[in-house]
């Protein structure tokens, strides 16, 4: 594993390209020497769950935000699919975007911020139509979803086309999207430790610092925040 350090950059910081950070080496942090917890169906609510907190606050299967947890700062992301993010993420997104477009490789949004009672009825209906082993690992339940965060988003290609990891826009985003400060959730044949199944449209925004850190760390967001901050 890459040894890790904290970068002089606060988290969520933004600028217009990507700022010019040495690679980590070491982070003086207290690691969780507890394992990380195998997957299962609870209910915790999630220790760090202030709005400032954004870029570690853990969500999977097992921990969760209140019911009253909406971001009072969502502004739209200005993309094709529209939809709603924090303004902390704004600008990189917009940087990214700026990015993908000159390299051909335009993207759309076919997710953004959810709200908890939204999240309830896209599982509810995932229910009904796949059965609920199904949605258990593709739909996150009420309070368990990174979207009621308001930093992360679901792309889709610029012209709608699939499978997005095959379309110039997804395989342009795994390889670059970290630059500007969004991370893969659910990366492929990860789900044993993610706990659902791979998704290479889901990207959260963590801050440029932050997502090197776990780039280089070669770990799942989940596992990474997991070993520094734990639940």
């Amino acid at each position: 594993m890459v040894a890790i350090v904290s970068v002089v950059v606060p988290f969520g910081s933004v600028s217009a390209a990507p700022r010019s950070i040495p690679v980590p080496a070491a982070r003086p942090a207290t690691l969780s020497f507890a394992p990380l917890p195998t997957c299962s169906y609870q209910d915790i609510v999630t220790a760090r769950r202030a709005y400032s907190r954004y870029a570690t606050t853990l969500l999977d299967t097992i921990y969760r935000l209140p019911r009253t947890y909406y971001p009072t700062d969502l502004v739209a992301t200005g993309l094709r699919g529209g939809g709603y993010i924090r303004r902390i993420a704004l600008a990189d997104l917009q940087a990214m975007d700026r990015a993908a477009r000159a390299a051909g490789a335009r993207f759309a949004v076919s997710s953004a911020f959810r709200s908890f009672n939204r999240q309830a009825q896209l599982f509810s209906a995932k229910v009904a139509t796949s059965g609920k082993a199904v949605a258990l690992r593709t739909v996150a339940r009420a309070g368990h979803s990174e979207h009621q965060l308001g930093t992360a988003i679901d792309f889709r290609s610029y012209d709608g086309r699939t499978p997005f990891a095959s379309t110039r826009a997804g395989i342009w985003m795994k390889a670059n999207a970290w630059k500007y400060g969004w991370v893969m959730s659910y990366p492929s044949g990860k789900s044993a430790v993610t706990c659902y199944s791979y998704e290479p449209w889901h990207y959260r925004y963590v801050g440029r610092a932050e997502a090197k850190l776990v780039h280089y760390s070669g770990l799942t967001l989940r596992q990474w925040i997991w070993a520094h901050f734990g639940s």
